[in-house]
């Protein structure tokens, strides 16, 4: 991406400069072989840029979002059963505190909460 902007800010620097030796862009009405303006493919191309790394950056972003929202949900439906103070309770993997006793069944196994110390 950094080449191509580099690329179209020369090629459209080099197109707007007069030259001594020919007719300024547009005198003619063209200034290249096709038809067509010589600024147009360096503009084309910044355009096409832009659009390209507001895309990139669009799908990033609701990427991000998505993932903030799948981990919001996992982390509440994520529950412990654990005795604190004599009393079974349900408990997020936040909630848990020194002292708790993690009931664990087959379901659970997989995720047991420690600290790994």
């Amino acid at each position: 991406m950094i080449m191509l902007i580099i690329s179209a800010i020369v090629a459209l620097t080099v197109e707007l400069i007069p030259h001594e030796d020919c007719d300024p862009p547009g005198v003619n009405g063209t200034s290249t072989a096709h038809g067509v303006p010589g600024w147009v493919e360096p503009i084309a191309i910044l355009a096409t840029v832009l659009f390209v790394i507001n895309l990139a950056a669009t799908s990033d972003w609701k990427q991000a979002r998505a993932f903030a929202k799948q981990s919001l949900e996992l982390q509440k439906s994520n529950r412990k059963t654990v005795i604190r103070n004599g009393t079974q309770v349900d408990v997020t993997d936040r909630d848990l505190v020194v002292g708790d006793l993690v009931v664990l069944d087959n379901r659970q196994l997989a995720f047991v909460p420690a600290d790994g110390a």
